[in-house]
């Protein structure tokens, strides 16, 4: 039943690992894009505040910060780790490993004696 529910995890882990590398690469594309905008931004919000109406340059200002690696990027990246999370616990759910207690025990590590594996002595 598990090598079955393994077989029908394996097309979806192999999905959400493309994907997640297709939206990093993507991430990292549009952070330096976001990160020169909102320098622009930030230097026309201080230029607005010597103009008659300061308000704009509060609004671009708000505008750099969400577009500021502090913003809407963190977001983003905080998104992307959970992604990389879940793919990260699918691929471990993927793969069968003994926990390492065992394997020292089965060698007679571990201050006992070593595992018989179902022979009898």
């Amino acid at each position: 039943m598990k090598i079955l529910l393994k077989i029908l995890v394996a097309p979806f882990a192999l999905a959400l690992s493309l994907l997640a590398a297709l939206l990093v690469f993507l991430f990292d594309i549009c952070a330096v894009l976001l990160t020169i905008a909102s320098v622009i931004l930030t230097v026309l919000g201080v230029a607005l505040f010597f103009t008659p109406t300061p308000i704009g340059g509060i609004v671009f200002l708000f505008l750099a910060f969400l577009l500021s690696p502090y913003g809407l990027q963190a977001a983003a990246g905080s998104l992307l780790w959970a992604l990389d999370g879940g793919k990260s616990a699918l691929y471990r759910f993927w793969q069968v490993k003994q926990p390492r207690a065992i394997l020292a025990r089965s060698r007679g590590g571990l201050n006992g004696p070593p595992l018989s594996h179902g022979k009898e002595e």
